[in-house]
């Protein structure tokens, strides 16, 4: 019973916590659970992709090879468990109706992170003991859900951006909300997968910077949250008619007349 409550408590709790910080519009929680639940199926298309990654690589370098680690760690298993993390978020979750402030990106990319962070907890501490669990508990699913954190800062932007009409800012924040957290996962498992005492020590130094960080940008996220759909900017309408239909729709408003003289305000 403790092997199950060490692997399942850290995740709940992280997702809680992220969970209570959206104070101005809370999401529902049986979406956030079933964005979790998405999250944990994961962890089948992961280890089938890492799987034949790392059985490709193993036919061109020595596993020991440093260059092999270094593949493994940023090209296998980041990208592969950040793609299918962030998969769920682009999948199920994008168009739903309730994914309509930008802090919500956040809320989502955690749980669906946590979501596989739990399973993958699961496996690990029942395979190796209690102490893993408690080893996992302060780094791995913390790692897990600090990537998720910059998954769904850049996943806002791209969503805010898509919904104003800027295809290039959208293109280029929706290629860093892939890339970012795969550059932060492939780092921390490089340094670990290495053994070498200042890397070790980098690991140290890198996870503390950056749960840090990640704590700081959910504090100014949820105090600068702002919906994706206001029909003012300033005092004017905005004037693409795509976003105006979307934003009205999702106000449950007819889309406001666009005739400049008869515009509220002029």
């Amino acid at each position: 019973m403790h092997l199950l409550v060490i692997s399942i408590l850290p995740a709940a709790v992280l997702m809680l916590v992220i969970y209570k910080c959206d104070r101005v519009e809370p999401e529902p929680a049986g979406l956030v659970l079933a964005v979790m639940g998405f999250g944990m199926l994961t962890i089948l298309p992961a280890m089938i992709c890492e799987a034949i990654g790392e059985g490709l690589l193993s036919v061109f370098l020595p596993q020991e090879s440093i260059l092999f680690q270094f593949l493994d760690a940023f090209f296998v298993i980041a990208l592969t468990e950040e793609f299918w993390k962030r998969f769920v978020i682009r999948t199920y979750i994008w168009k739903k109706p309730a994914f309509n402030y930008r802090f919500d990106a956040i809320v989502y990319c955690v749980a669906s992170s946590l979501g596989f962070a739990l399973l993958e907890n699961i496996f690990y501490v029942f395979g190796n003991g209690f102490g893993t669990g408690i080893m996992r508990a302060l780094l791995s699913v913390p790692g897990h859900c600090t990537d998720a954190i910059f998954m769904g800062l850049f996943i806002g932007n791209a969503k805010l951006c898509q919904v104003r009409g800027n295809r290039k800012k959208y293109k280029m924040y929706m290629a860093w909300s892939l890339w970012m957290p795969v550059m932060l996962h492939g780092f921390y498992d490089f340094c670990l997968g290495m053994d070498s005492i200042f890397l070790i020590l980098v690991f140290l130094m890198f996870v503390i910077i950056c749960d840090v960080t990640a704590i700081v940008f959910v504090i100014l996220s949820e105090k600068q949250d702002a919906p994706f759909y206001v029909l003012k900017e300033g005092d004017r309408w905005i004037d693409n008619p795509v976003w105006l239909q979307m934003a009205a729709a999702s106000l449950n408003m007819d889309v406001p007349d666009m005739n400049p003289d008869t515009r509220e305000g002029r």
